[in-house]
């Protein structure tokens, strides 16, 4: 029996912060796409690092009887845009506020190192008039893009 080339295989991005047990059934559901049965750390390795952008990376085994070849799928950064706006009241203090965007941030992309103030986030605005505080993506931040409100009401 010869050997199915996984080359052509193509997978959906991950995402900044995905668990390597979802990382692993995206490539196994992917492999099984071409042929059933085959195994990681038996017919294939999967090298990943979510905790930044970078790749996914397959590669067939040398002793798999089942499966040749490689690919790879980019690993994106995690858009600030799928969080939902917040909203507080204009006595709200600074200091909670920064707090519940560090919270917030760091439950919905969990990666080690965690997001950083600054260096991968930059805070607009404050809380002293009702309008609005943005959270957005330092351009050279490695995990996060876009940005998110915190609504300050009366």
């Amino acid at each position: 029996m010869s050997k199915v080339d996984i080359s052509q295989i193509t997978l959906e991005e991950f995402t900044v912060g995905d668990s390597k047990t979802l990382v692993l059934q995206r490539v196994k559901e992917g492999i099984d796409t071409k042929i059933a049965g085959t195994k990681v750390d038996v017919d294939y390795e999967v090298i990943s690092e979510t905790n930044y952008t970078s790749y996914v990376y397959v590669t067939s085994l040398p002793e798999s009887t089942k499966i040749t070849g490689q690919f790879q799928t980019n690993i994106k950064k995690f858009d600030l845009g799928n969080i939902d706006n917040i909203y507080m009241d204009t006595d709200t203090p600074m200091y909670v506020i920064y707090d519940l965007i560090k919270t917030t941030i760091r439950k919905r992309v969990p990666t080690t190192p965690k997001a950083q103030a600054y260096t991968d986030y930059i805070v607009q605005g404050d809380s002293s008039a009702a309008g609005s505080i943005t959270i957005k993506a330092n351009p050279q931040s490695l995990i996060l893009t876009g940005e998110f409100d915190i609504i300050i009401r009366d």
